[in-house]
């Protein structure tokens, strides 16, 4: 088989390396699937037919790999530098191309996206409103450790994310980035996007606030409260229309309890709660 090679793996899945360069599960440890050989991490990667293939290795530092992968061509193979990824190697982490066009290892998707300017690790939400458009929300740490709630606008037809807007300032935790993540969702027939998250405010207190903009992001109006807590929780967000739904892990008991408020005013107001 000539001409280049990628490869795609996840680290509780496998390596397979083909012309086109994808994943599926199989068994552990090595077999050869046709002109692809698949192997499952942690392994050494080698390709059958040249000794100067790279490799794709599990060490106690992390996961090394060759950032071009080839098969047998006509002329000899160049291979870039083996490299140390980014991430750290588990069960959950998969291998994906970040935006800044690196590789690294991640438990999430979404953590490949980089918006701009300052970003809590780990806290980064995507949504898509549809219609091709996504939107990002995520805190942005500040030096007295509380943080801002940021969103971000890509549009289809952009390869790159607008300039993001404040969507609420008002946090004063002190909890840096060891905060739940915000959750975001978006409807391109609306224009709406809708945020939930959690929150302490001097002057409107500590709970789960419900954020929304009817403009496509570029503006949000004053955020709502959705349950008053002290307990810094978890949020989910979805809508359809008008209605908008909030599901939120209760920041009053000491039991795991989930509680679910919903708006019938496009988030103005939550009048209705389980």
């Amino acid at each position: 088989m000539a001409g280049d090679a990628e490869a795609v793996a996840t680290a509780d899945g496998e390596f397979a390396a083909g012309r086109r360069g994808f994943a599926s599960r199989t068994g552990i440890g090595g077999t050869v699937r046709g002109n692809r050989k698949i192997i499952r991490a942690p392994a050494i990667f080698s390709d059958m037919s040249s000794p100067r293939a790279p490799r794709i290795t599990s060490t106690g530092a992390g996961l090394l790999v060759a950032l071009s992968i080839g098969c047998a061509a006509p002329s000899p193979v160049q291979w870039s530098d083996v490299r140390a990824l980014d991430g750290t190697l588990s069960e959950r982490a998969i291998l994906v191309m970040r935006g800044d066009s690196m590789p690294a290892l991640l438990e999430s998707p979404a953590d490949a996206v980089v918006p701009p300017g300052s970003v809590c690790g780990g806290s980064v939400r995507i949504a898509s409103d549809g219609q091709g458009t996504l939107f990002a929300a995520w805190w942005a740490p500040r030096a007295d450790s509380s943080a801002m709630l940021m969103v971000a606008r890509r549009a289809a037809e952009s390869s790159g994310w607008d300039e993001p807007v404040v969507a609420d300032a008002r946090d004063a935790s002190g909890l840096g980035c060891g905060r739940p993540a915000p959750a975001i969702a978006a409807d391109g027939t609306t224009g709406y996007v809708h945020l939930a998250y959690f929150l302490d405010s001097p002057s409107d207190g500590r709970g789960v606030y419900g954020g929304h903009s009817m403009d496509r992001g570029a503006y949000f109006h004053g955020p709502v409260p959705v349950v008053f807590g002290d307990r810094p929780v978890r949020t989910a967000v979805a809508n359809r229309g008008d209605v908008v739904a909030v599901v939120y892990e209760d920041p009053n008991s000491e039991r795991a309890r989930v509680g679910l408020a919903v708006s019938s005013t496009a988030g103005d107001l939550y009048e209705h709660r389980v």
